[in-house]
């Protein structure tokens, strides 16, 4: 099985909400996140959700598509969970693009795993969030500097 484009979907669980519970921004980036999860459900291309271990269920706000696999994770990066690993490794997908919690730790580190496998990789700026604002922000830009592509939704909408 192969495609073109992945949609990982990371960390948007109950237990997270709660740090970020009552932020400015919050509802917003929940629905951005779930406008690209909508695009990529019309245009069948596959979507993983992947939990952190002992954190909840996903968001009830978060859009989760039934027929979408579901990867539990016990560190950071979510590549060290082996049946997403070698899940995506047999999809050989073109592009990953990522949207999810926290810039900081599990998106970096996620994104980190994947360009390290030589995967191109597309963070979709305001469709993820950190508990500190000014580190969501210097983790985009580092994780630019590792060679992530960036994309706002605006954009990736425009080139679906």
């Amino acid at each position: 099985m192969s495609a073109d484009n992945l949609l990982l979907v990371v960390d948007v669980q109950e237990q997270s909400m709660h740090f970020l519970g009552g932020k400015a921004g919050l509802a917003r980036r929940i629905n951005q996140m779930n406008r690209i999860i909508k695009t990529f459900e019309e245009n069948q291309e596959p979507i993983f959700y992947i939990k952190q271990e002992n954190h909840g269920d996903l968001y009830s706000q978060l859009q989760v598509v039934k027929s979408a696999p579901v990867f539990t994770k016990k560190t950071a990066n979510a590549f060290t969970e082996s049946g997403l690993s070698q899940t995506i490794h047999q999809m050989k997908p073109k592009n990953i693009y990522v949207v999810g919690l926290m810039s900081q730790t599990c998106l970096k580190a996620t994104v980190q795993s994947a360009i390290d496998e030589k995967y191109s990789i597309t963070l979709i700026s305001y469709t993820h969030d950190s508990i500190l604002k000014p580190l969501r922000e210097h983790y985009n830009h580092l994780i630019t500097q590792l060679g992530a592509h960036r994309l706002d939704t605006d954009e990736f909408l425009l080139v679906k």
